[in-house]
């Protein structure tokens, strides 16, 4: 896994700060929650780039609480 950034990243999704930030295969940064909400109602999708991220989206969604 990548290590966390150096320094804050803003998520795209809430335009926060990242919390918990993950990395996408395709190298963009989000928060865990984000993504994982996004790719579960965008078809399992970078929500920045439209690549495919089914495999790392389903490990964060099977994951995610409630």
């Amino acid at each position: 896994a990548p290590a966390a950034p150096a320094q804050a990243v803003l998520c795209p999704v809430c335009l926060c700060d990242a919390e918990d930030p993950v990395m996408t295969p395709c190298s963009h940064w989000f928060c865990r929650a984000c993504l994982a909400r996004a790719a579960k109602e965008c078809g399992r999708r970078c929500p920045m780039c439209r690549r495919s991220i089914f495999t790392f989206a389903r490990v964060l969604i099977d994951n995610m609480p409630g």
